[in-house]
């Protein structure tokens, strides 16, 4: 026979089925543009093709078209990696001065990078973060 106690609720996991994480990324998604906007955004400041932006967000640029003409929002990850591509790419013309030059400098080998090459990093997991890090440190006047 079971008694009252053993019908007493179990206390929740930290962040399991937290009812505000689920409100906090739909409005992360909502806010401002719908994704494909910020998208054509990037695709103007940055001077790159549909196809190697897809590249860097880790997607084909047939997903972005099937979500332009389904109107379709990014999802959370997708959404957030395009934003800071954006941020990216503003504070990198905002250093070098011209977008030609901020493109010229994330096709060479980077000193302050191992002398690898940006655009190759912003491809890869970690590597967005490494230019942007590299982007402040030359900003500061810590390596060039």
């Amino acid at each position: 026979m079971r008694t009252a106690s053993a019908h007493q609720a179990r206390p929740k996991k930290i962040g399991a089925g937290h009812k505000g994480t689920k409100h906090r990324r739909r409005a992360v998604v909502e806010m401002g543009f719908s994704g494909i906007h910020e998208f054509d955004h990037l695709k103007k400041i940055s001077g790159y093709s549909a196809e190697v932006l897809a590249s860097f967000l880790g997607t084909t640029s047939r997903t972005l078209q099937n979500k332009r003409t389904r109107h379709l929002q990014f999802d959370l990850p997708l959404t957030e990696r395009l934003r800071k591509l954006i941020q990216l790419f503003q504070q990198g013309i905002e250093i070098f001065g011209k977008p030609t030059e901020f493109s010229g400098w994330l096709e060479k080998p980077a000193y302050g990078l191992d002398m690898l090459i940006p655009v190759e990093l912003l491809r890869q997991p970690g590597g967005l973060d490494l230019v942007s890090r590299e982007l402040i440190a030359i900003k500061y006047g810590e390596t060039i």
